[in-house]
């Protein structure tokens, strides 16, 4: 692995930070011939709405706290441990 981060102590630093998005691990730090580029960025979500784009392929995963995640027209609500990916066709 060429970049390693304490991903815990990242999070406890965004709880502070609503609405911040935040790049934890940016695609020049994890390319690869192999498996092409990999992007690590959390986000510390509020009452507002955050809106995320589809790029290619996305995971959401909630540390804590439920959330209201809408991608496309489809609209589901995820707790603690929870975790959604899709990808655009």
């Amino acid at each position: 692995m060429n970049y390693s981060v304490f991903l815990e102590q990242k999070l406890d630093h965004l709880e502070a930070k609503p609405g911040v998005r935040e790049v934890i691990i940016s695609c020049d730090q994890s390319e690869s011939a192999e498996r092409g580029d990999l992007e690590l960025v959390a986000t510390q979500a509020s009452e507002s709405t955050i809106e995320l784009t589809v790029d290619q392929y996305r995971i959401v995963s909630v540390r804590s706290g439920r959330a209201r995640v809408r991608v496309w027209v489809a609209e589901t609500e995820l707790a603690p441990h929870h975790h959604l990916e899709f990808r655009r066709r």
